[in-house]
């Protein structure tokens, strides 16, 4: 009788350590879960921020562009960010902390396509931003020509200070094709939502700033084939183009 006893009491313990092994995991699991939904919440709200703090524009806001560069910071699955421009100074110049912060960033790519200072194209641009008015052609030419030395300039100084600690990779090309627009990109392959452009219209005649602009997003079906279009331009682009290995000995002395 007392070891019948002795068993049931075992048998009672053991089912009882079950139990709150049980309700232990079940704890764990529902707080897990808790943490999970607040942290996809969370994520939902950031992105949410994003969208309304990006918006259209009738001038250059360069606030978009470091928008798009810090969600690069803040969401893991965002794994390239493209840049086009004629010499995209102003996303390199104000986003210089970023892009030193996203070079940190394992397995994200950055790729600059820049328009070539050397090529016909370039000349034509000088032409369309001084209106035609040979008057202003020099003092044109030597403007963009100095925002070209210091978009080098700033891209040597991002390579010097990051050299030692890089887990990004980070490339420029130039090139001399006609494009009549110029964007800051975030591509994800995982989440829609999180690639996006914002996207500088240049005009026939005056500086690229005085167009129109816009945010285009994969994820909108209204605005889906204008961002494919855009990011496959950008890439067949990049294909022909010339790299730029050392930035320190692509700039142009103004006297020449």
């Amino acid at each position: 009788m007392v070891d019948i006893l002795s068993e049931v009491g075992l048998l009672f313990s053991s089912f009882s350590i079950i139990i709150t092994l049980i309700l232990g995991f079940f704890a764990i699991y529902l707080s897990q879960k808790k943490e999970i939904g607040d942290l996809m919440r969370r994520i939902s709200g950031l992105s949410k921020q994003i969208e309304t703090s990006l918006q259209p524009s009738n001038s250059r806001n360069i606030s978009n562009d470091l928008e798009l560069l810090k969600s690069a910071q803040m969401f893991e699955d965002i794994d390239k960010i493209l840049v086009l421009g004629v010499n995209s100074l102003g996303v390199v110049h104000q986003g210089y902390e970023n892009i030193i912060s996203l070079m940190s960033k394992k397995g994200l790519k950055i790729q600059i396509l820049l328009l070539d200072p050397g090529g016909s194209v370039f000349d034509k641009r000088i032409n369309s931003e001084s209106s035609g008015k040979k008057e202003i052609y020099d003092s044109t030419r030597k403007r963009l020509i100095s925002e070209w030395n210091a978009t080098m300039m700033i891209l040597s100084s991002i390579s010097d200070k990051t050299s030692s600690e890089c887990f990004a990779t980070l490339k420029v090309k130039k090139h001399n094709e006609f494009i009549n627009i110029g964007f800051t990109g975030t591509l994800s392959e995982i989440q829609d939502t999180n690639s996006r452009l914002f996207i500088s219209k240049y005009p026939t005649e005056g500086r690229g700033y005085s167009g129109k602009h816009f945010i285009c997003r994969k994820s909108v079906d209204s605005e889906r084939y204008t961002f494919k279009a855009a990011v496959q331009k950008f890439e067949e682009i990049w294909d022909e183009g010339i790299p730029v290995l050392d930035y320190d000995a692509e700039i142009i002395d103004l006297k020449s």
